[in-house]
């Protein structure tokens, strides 16, 4: 699977622009994601009221056929705060709930379990665990996900968003080989034929927003075994998500590309982020090296 992890678009107002939420979110869907992940790490989730994360869903949900599965986010600093919202969007009929694990206080591995089989039992829908660690301040074990794996069939998976190719082995090596339902993801189509050629399920991409056709490419050359194709796609792959991560952040740099290359979605960004600077050089360089990768309809002129 490749899904896009999306940015949540602003108008000059600070208010959410759903409009243009729901164009990009079209824009994906034509280009054949298998899913989007709303209110995660790149559609900025900790600068998010509950509202609004409701509102990205509802408007997912309007803008999206039944092929393209929604990945719901319910993260927040309180975790009965995350329960509530977790059944409250799972009651609208999303695919997924996903979550980080607890913020500031670091908790016991016990209590790591109990949160996770406690929002299992406020969602109607299944639950993918989001490890973060360089955000969060700590990884979720791999034991630990084997024994969440293993006692509730209703945890469903996970998106590690690491850098420690071990870790992701580990999870496939030691929970997808027990339960073979149990979904792994990757942070990243850098890391997607690695995650695929382990066992694995796919990659959670930023980068998709305004290239997806990079990730479905790669998807479907891996579904094919066109070996010359993978290796050409992988490295550059590689090599896009260095470039753009020398730019700042995802949702600063993707948004102010998709706003310089004349889409609905703007440079907008919640405090404490700014807009990204020099993104018209990166644009051009896109543009000049990539042009058949990127979303369509945007300008390079």
């Amino acid at each position: 699977m490749f899904v896009v992890a999306t940015v949540t678009p602003y108008k000059n107002t600070n208010e959410i622009d759903l409009e243009a939420y729901s164009w990009l979110l079209s824009k994906l869907e034509k280009h054949n994601v298998s899913g989007v992940f709303i209110a995660g790490s790149t559609g900025e989730w900790p600068l998010l009221k509950k509202h609004e994360k409701i509102s990205l869903v509802k408007t997912a949900l309007d803008s999206l056929s039944s092929r393209t599965k929604i990945f719901a986010g319910v993260s927040e600093l309180n975790p009965t705060d995350s329960y509530d919202l977790a059944k409250e969007i799972s009651d609208l009929g999303v695919d997924y709930i996903f979550s980080t694990p607890p913020l500031y206080y670091k908790p016991s591995e016990n209590a790591l379990k109990k949160f996770y089989l406690k929002l299992s039992r406020y969602s109607e829908k299944p639950i993918i665990i989001y490890t973060i660690p360089e955000r969060v301040g700590y990884n979720v074990p791999v034991n630990v996900i084997r024994q969440l794996a293993l006692e509730a069939s209703s945890i469903t998976g996970i998106k590690a968003t690491v850098e420690d190719t071990s870790y992701i082995a580990n999870l496939i090596l030691n929970v997808k080989n027990e339960r073979k339902d149990f979904l792994v993801f990757s942070g990243g189509e850098h890391l997607l034929t690695y995650t695929l050629s382990l066992g694995g399920d796919g990659s959670v991409s930023a980068i998709g927003n305004i290239m997806p056709k990079l990730g479905t490419s790669l998807l479907t050359s891996w579904q094919k075994s066109d070996s010359n194709k993978i290796v050409e796609l992988q490295k550059m792959a590689v090599h896009i998500t260095n470039t753009i991560k020398q730019y700042g952040s995802f949702p600063q740099v993707i948004k102010g590309l998709l706003s310089v290359m004349g889409t609905p979605v703007k440079e907008y960004v919640r405090e404490p982020l700014e807009p990204a600077t020099d993104v018209y050089m990166l644009a051009s360089f896109l543009c000049n090296n990539y042009r058949r990768y990127l979303l369509e309809d945007v300008s390079c002129e």
